[in-house]
C-alpha cells in the first residue's frame, strides 16, 4: 500500500520554530478572544461570517482533533460533544448561531490547554507525520486569525489597536512586465516542505506570452473607474463626504490611499473593471511566472483574484483533512494568489492557492490586470 502523500512533504521546521510559531498564532487568537469578550456584541447572522463564540471553539477543536486525537472521532475530546458542536464539516453554517456552546470561560480554557498539550509534544523535534499535523493545525489557526480580521471589518466591529496586521500593503508601481511563452512547473514537489493537498503535484503548464501590470490596481485607479459612471456600484466600504472620498477600516473612516491597492473587491467587480479598462485578470499560472521573476512585486499585501477556476491538479488525492479542497472543486470558486497584510509570512508562499466564490468581497482581496490581447 502506498504511503500517505503528506509523509512525502518533508522539510518541516524544528520543535523550537514550531513552538514559536504556535505561540505567535495563539497570542493573536487569545487577544482577539479577550477583545470579543470586552465588546459584548452578538455577530449578525450572515453568510460571510461566523459567530466568534463558535469560531474560537472550532479553532481549538481542529487543533485538538488533528494533533492530539489523531483525526479519530473515537478518541475523547476535553469538551463534551466537541465533534457535534465544532466540526465544520458536520455543522451547517446557519446552525452555528443556535448551538448550545460551552461558556466562553470554558472555551478559553480549552484553547489554553490544547496549546499546553502541544508545547509538551514539542519538547523534541517531531517525526514527519506529527510535524505535518502540527503545521496543518498552525496554518488553520493562522487562517482563522485572518478571517476574524475580515469578518469583524465586514460588520464594523472595532479592532484592537495592539494587534496590527502582519505586514503592509505595497504601493503601486507604474509599468507593465512582458513575459515570453514558456513552460512552467506548477505544483509542489516531494521534499519541498508543507503543502496543502490542492497544490499536489508538480506538473508542466504551457503559459503563452503575456503582459501584466507591475502592481495591483490601486484605490486611485479604482476611484477613476467609479467616478466616470455614478451608476456603477461603489465599493461597499467607500463613501464621498463633502467632495472627499473615504474608506472604512473596521469602525473608522479614513481618507482613500490613492497609491495603495484597492481591497474588498469581488471577482465580479474586478472583471467589470477589466472590461472598462480593456484588460483582463491573469491566470494563476501567469501570476506564478510573475512571482518567480519579481516576488517583491507579486506579493502586494492583498489576495489577488485570478481568472482560474479552483480545480484539482492532475493526479489529485485528498490529504487526511479531506474537506479542505475536494468539496470545492465544483467550478464555482476562483483561485486567488499572493497574501494579504493580515497573512503571517509563514503562510505566504507562491504555491499557496486561496479560493473563494467570485461574488465574495469581504476578504482582503484585490486584483491586477493583464493586457487583453496577451494569451
Amino acid at each position: 500500500m502506498d504511503s500517505p502523500d503528506y509523509l512525502s512533504y518533508g522539510r518541516a521546521p524544528g520543535a523550537a520554530q514550531l513552538l514559536a510559531d504556535f505561540g505567535d498564532s495563539q497570542c493573536r487568537t487569545l487577544r482577539l478572544f479577550d477583545h470579543w469578550q470586552a465588546l459584548s456584541r452578538a455577530m449578525p447572522i450572515l453568510d460571510i461570517v461566523n459567530p466568534p463564540h463558535w469560531e474560537f471553539g472550532h479553532v481549538a477543536w481542529f487543533h485538538e482533533f488533528w494533533v492530539h486525537r489523531h483525526g479519530d472521532p473515537s478518541r475523547p475530546s476535553r469538551i463534551a460533544d466537541a465533534d457535534a458542536l465544532f466540526n465544520s464539516s458536520l455543522v451547517a453554517h446557519h446552525a452555528r448561531w443556535q448551538l448550545p456552546l460551552p461558556a466562553p470561560a470554558e472555551l478559553r480554557g480549552w484553547l489554553d490547554r490544547v496549546f499546553d498539550d502541544t508545547a509538551r509534544l514539542l519538547a523534541d523535534d517531531p517525526p514527519p507525520a506529527r510535524a505535518y499535523f502540527l503545521q496543518l493545525a498552525l496554518f488553520h489557526q493562522d487562517m482563522h486569525n485572518e478571517a476574524f480580521a475580515y469578518s469583524w471589518h465586514s460588520v464594523g466591529w472595532p479592532w484592537p489597536d495592539d494587534l496590527p496586521p502582519c505586514g503592509g500593503a505595497v504601493a503601486g508601481v507604474p509599468g507593465e512586465l512582458a513575459f515570453d511563452a514558456a513552460e512552467i512547473d506548477a505544483g509542489t514537489h516531494a521534499g519541498a516542505g508543507f503543502a496543502f493537498d490542492n497544490e499536489k503535484w508538480s506538473h508542466p503548464v504551457q503559459v503563452p506570452a503575456f503582459s501584466i501590470a507591475a502592481s495591483a490596481v490601486t484605490q486611485g485607479d479604482y476611484l477613476a473607474y467609479v467616478v466616470e459612471d455614478p451608476d456603477r456600484r461603489t465599493p461597499r466600504d467607500w463613501r464621498c463626504r463633502n467632495g472627499q472620498w473615504e474608506r472604512r477600516v473596521h469602525d473608522r473612516w479614513l481618507p482613500l490611499a490613492p497609491e495603495a491597492p484597492v481591497c474588498h473587491v469581488s471577482a465580479v467587480e474586478a472583471d467589470a473593471y477589466c472590461r472598462w479598462k480593456g484588460r483582463r485578470l491573469p491566470t494563476e499560472f501567469e501570476w506564478l511566472r510573475l512571482a518567480a521573476a519579481h516576488p517583491s512585486l507579486a506579493f502586494a499585501g492583498i489576495w489577488e483574484w485570478t481568472s482560474s477556476p479552483f480545480a484539482p491538479y492532475p493526479g489529485f488525492r485528498p490529504d487526511p483533512y479531506a474537506d479542505y479542497s475536494q468539496p470545492w472543486f465544483d467550478g464555482s470558486y476562483r483561485v486567488l494568489k499572493g497574501a494579504s497584510a493580515w497573512t503571517p509570512p509563514r503562510l505566504a508562499r507562491a504555491g499557496f492557492r486561496n479560493f473563494y466564490r467570485p461574488e465574495r468581497y469581504d476578504p482582503f482581496c484585490g486584483f491586477r490586470t493583464c493586457a487583453a490581447d496577451s494569451r
